[in-house]
């Protein structure tokens, strides 16, 4: 039979928690960081568009990129994406079906959406109406 020194499971077990404890402080502060810009940010546009997507029976979901064309992005500018409406399935409409996205702006003028799907068990044309807003941080 192995024995085990307590004192060295005791030792790693902090260790791994003082990791844990650091890595929480830099999220903390990641995210403090970017509240602190949006709010220092002044809205300066707004898009609406839709994301339309061919389904199929899919096992798992899958990230898709959407570049839309918004004539007053520039880059640096931090975006926001939210639903605009309900999204519908040939013609049905839909009631709790969450697009989870971000977006940058990649170039001046062109906002990247990246989202995923949650998993669907049906074929159809998925139309899901977002909202696009861009926030401009002050000059540095």
């Amino acid at each position: 039979m192995t024995q085990t020194d307590e004192r060295a499971m005791v030792a790693a077990a902090d260790k791994v928690a003082a990791d844990a404890k650091t890595a929480a402080k830099a999220a903390q502060d990641l995210a403090a960081a970017v509240d602190k810009s949006m709010k220092a940010a002044d809205l300066v546009w707004e898009y609406y568009v839709t994301v339309t997507q061919a389904l199929t029976v899919a096992l798992a979901p899958s990230t898709q990129r959407l570049p839309v064309a918004a004539a007053k992005a520039e880059l640096g500018d931090l975006v926001q994406v939210h639903p605009w409406g309900r999204p519908t399935i040939g013609g049905v409409t839909l009631g709790s079906l969450v697009l989870q996205s971000t977006g940058f702006v990649s170039s001046k003028g062109v906002v990247d959406v990246s989202y995923a799907l949650p998993t669907l068990a049906v074929a159809g044309q998925l139309s899901m109406p977002i909202r696009l807003r861009g926030f401009r941080p002050p000059a540095a």
